[in-house]
């Protein structure tokens, strides 16, 4: 993310300081999950990540990456039940 994205993401974060938040669904975009990551600092609840939660892939940046990768960078999340085809545009 951007310096700038990533000051938008603390202050989600804060606004949702005193939200009880029960659980997260999170899209497995590689900026959707570093969004989420402040938030989950405040709120340590569980976390479903679907793959039928995302943007509309418009652009380049808006292919998922391989579930594999995925869990390398993000290991204290589930990325098993993610189909494959991620990174085939988007699936």
């Amino acid at each position: 993310m951007t310096p700038l994205g990533n000051e938008q993401a603390a202050a989600a974060a804060r606004s949702f300081a005193q939200v009880a938040l029960t659980r997260i669904i999170i899209s497995p975009y590689t900026r959707a999950l570093q969004t989420a990551e402040p938030i989950l600092a405040v709120h340590p609840v569980p976390v479903d990540i679907m793959h039928e939660v995302r943007e509309r892939t418009a652009f380049v940046c808006d292919v998922g990456s391989d579930p594999q990768v995925l869990a390398t960078r993000f290991p204290h999340h589930e990325f098993t039940h993610l189909p494959a085809a991620m990174v085939a545009g988007g699936h």
